[in-house]
């Protein structure tokens, strides 16, 4: 199953097996969709029922979550595409990652958020310290202790989840061209004890995750 997310937010379902369009559901203009979650049921091996209907999971409703430059996150009904849950965290969300049942936020506030999704309502678990610029991408770590986050002032952040506390702080140099300009961070990924940082420069760089140093 393949969830796309348009410029105007509506956001289309698709059968991977045959790459056929199942349905749209509208989008708004006004609500920019930014990334799409699939919060997949575990235990239960695939049912019978998962052939008759691709809208289930392991016998269950597929859940599907998106969150967007308005500050909401939405769960979608996709039986009756509609909007199921609804959580707003009054600051513009730029990424988020989805790690078991905990949703991580990177907020424009210089927040990051974490949310835990139930089956009948999204609660707020935790908020990181706010840092003073906005946080624009982010990634967590396979255990979920630590959150890797890009900012808007050149920077990358280590956050240790449980504590709330900022454990390394690096920041990409700016060219003597660029003076006072800082670059944005708008995209990390963590590979091999590497963190993978891509920019408003147009720089790809490769840091190493213990310490911070650049690599490449």
């Amino acid at each position: 199953m393949l969830a796309i997310a348009r410029q105007n937010s509506s956001i289309e379902i698709w059968l991977t097996a045959t790459w056929s369009q199942l349905f749209v559901i509208a989008g708004n203009k006004s609500s920019q969709i930014r990334r799409l979650h699939w919060l997949e049921t575990k235990g239960e091996d695939r049912s019978e029922g998962d052939e008759l209907n691709p809208l289930l999971h392991r016998g269950q409703p597929r859940r599907l979550l998106t969150t967007g430059l308005n500050g909401v996150v939405l769960e979608w009904d996709l039986a009756s595409r509609a909007i199921k849950q609804v959580h707003t965290v009054h600051a513009p969300i730029w990424g988020s990652q989805l790690l078991g049942k905990f949703l991580y936020l990177a907020c424009e506030d210089g927040s990051i958020k974490v949310l835990k999704v139930k089956k009948d309502k999204i609660e707020l678990a935790r908020t990181l310290t706010k840092a003073e610029t906005k946080c624009l991408c982010l990634e967590v770590t396979a255990d979920g202790k630590s959150v890797y986050a890009g900012y808007a002032d050149s920077s990358v952040r280590r956050w240790e989840v449980e504590t709330g506390n900022c454990t390394l702080h690096f920041q990409k140099a700016t060219k003597a061209s660029q003076k006072r300009q800082d670059c944005l961070i708008w995209t990390l990924k963590l590979f091999n004890n590497c963190v993978l940082t891509g920019d408003s420069a147009g720089d790809l760089s490769v840091w190493d995750a213990t310490h911070g140093t650049l690599l490449k």
